[in-house]
């Protein structure tokens, strides 16, 4: 059964979505909610900025790309650990990189109190991580001083083979078309790609 309607799975994850929306609260400033979503700068040196990724559409494109479930995840920004949470419903081993203490305080709490298995949360920067111990990466939008030039360039550290899914990312400064190829969304797809994801092959 698909992660995405295997009803055990959207069970963990509504049970960890509303620990990750009391974190929200608990360190959210004032007005940085918008349009049902919460959303607000943290401290980083590259002006970071925090939203939890939607873990649905990150299900369904786990489900489309049938990796081995054997590979290494990492998020490279985790925040409160949303991303983490829905690939340790698939994957072994994940990883999440946060740069702000109190962001990683809060997802290693929640990871702890609902008993998650398999994930390393790392109160660190990635870019000064080995990125070719992962065999696969995420990375969410809100990222800012020149973030897509930067990441490129640490991207192109990884090992051929590794996949980079990523939320809104297609810039070509991010993945340098001789270095990465779109493996999703493609026209052969078995189902509606969600279009705010994509995911890039190291070549």
């Amino acid at each position: 059964m698909r992660l995405s309607s295997n009803p055990s799975v959207i069970r963990r994850m509504i049970k960890v979505e509303q620990a990750v929306k009391e974190a929200e609260i608990k360190l959210a400033p004032p007005a940085a909610r918008s349009n049902g979503r919460i959303h607000f700068a943290t401290s980083g040196t590259r002006l970071p900025f925090y939203e939890a990724t939607p873990y649905i559409p990150l299900l369904r494109v786990i489900d489309e790309l049938r990796l081995p479930s054997k590979l290494h995840f990492a998020d490279l920004g985790s925040g409160l650990g949303m991303a983490c949470f829905a690939a340790a419903t698939y994957f072994a081993r994940v990883t999440g990189f946060e740069i702000d203490p109190r962001l990683h305080a809060e997802a290693e709490r929640i990871r702890q109190a609902e008993k998650v298995e398999g994930i390393s949360f790392l109160n660190q920067d990635f870019m000064a991580a080995n990125l070719q111990d992962f065999n696969v990466l995420y990375l969410f939008r809100p990222f800012t001083e020149y973030f897509e030039f930067r990441a490129g360039q640490k991207l192109n550290e990884t090992k051929p083979g590794t996949v980079v899914i990523s939320y809104v990312f297609t810039n070509h400064l991010l993945f340098n078309v001789r270095t990465f190829r779109q493996i999703y969304p493609v026209s052969s797809s078995s189902s509606l790609p969600n279009h705010d994801f994509f995911a890039f092959e190291r070549i």
